[in-house]
């Protein structure tokens, strides 16, 4: 719920940007995003290139974002005086004190909270993980119905949203497409060397911090319109999502029962 409401913050920042582009207004959203989950602040730096992109001038640009730094600023002040009158500790925001008992959690955690080995393992559920057969035993692989279910630690983007592959025809020329690839990028360095993957999830939600990003490259995409195997994709998405949904606690819609 936390990283849906900060997704709805950096939409609207996006949203404001791109019609009356008040950037202390854009500063705001991403304030409250940011304080929702600290890594969408990370957010923050599509307006920061955009802006000196538009300029193309370093001192126009900063005297520009002048407003946007200092409001992002004061809310990071904010939510440090927030976390030291908890716990003591400006920095603190309560993960340390975090008591998951999870086996996996508590493995991968002795590696790092952040590591380069925690990367191979993220992005495999990130962006190559599909549904886990149902096995009939622990010795063949004679599949039982409902044959498959989605594992509660993450499923790639690809699978839950095949739209994703449009990506590959982005044209790079266009508006704002640079800005988010370069944010993108950036979002994924906390999230790819994070210990923790986002178990219970459904595909893997910590996309979410740069999911706008990702639809912002697909209009580039679909600028004249949307494609019949496009819209052939969405309703496939569709389907399968509210087929394997509730899977991952081994329960299936429509009759499939639970196993």
């Amino acid at each position: 719920f936390v990283q849906v409401l900060g997704l709805l913050f950096v939409l609207l920042a996006l949203q404001e940007f791109t019609g009356k582009k008040r950037l202390a207004l854009c500063a705001f959203y991403i304030g409250l995003a940011g304080l929702t989950r600290q890594t969408y602040y990370l957010a923050g730096l599509f307006f920061i290139l955009e802006v000196f992109i538009e300029y193309k001038n370093i001192y126009k640009s900063i005297s520009h974002l002048t407003s946007f730094f200092l409001i992002i600023f004061s809310v990071i002040c904010i939510n440090g005086i927030y976390n030291y009158m908890r716990f003591g500790n400006f920095f603190e925001t309560g993960y340390s004190y975090s008591t998951n008992t999870n086996p996996i959690y508590l493995t991968a955690k002795k590696e790092g909270i952040f590591s380069l080995k925690h990367v191979p393992g993220n992005l495999y559920f990130f962006l190559f993980k599909g549904p886990d057969p149902i096995r009939q035993d622990n010795i063949t692989y004679i599949l039982k119905p409902p044959y498959f279910r989605i594992n509660e630690w993450g499923l790639g983007i690809f699978v839950t949203s095949p739209l994703f592959l449009y990506l590959l025809f982005a044209k790079f020329k266009e508006k704002y497409i640079i800005s988010s690839l370069i944010t993108i990028c950036v979002c994924l360095i906390p999230l790819l060397t994070y210990y923790g993957m986002g178990v219970w999830q459904y595909g893997y939600r910590y996309a979410l911090d740069f999911y706008p990003f990702l639809f912002l490259i697909l209009l580039s995409v679909f600028k004249d319109r949307l494609p019949l195997r496009a819209k052939m994709l969405i309703i496939y998405s569709i389907i399968f999502n509210l087929l394997f949904m509730y899977s991952i606690w081994n329960e299936y819609p429509f009759g499939l029962g639970s196993i």
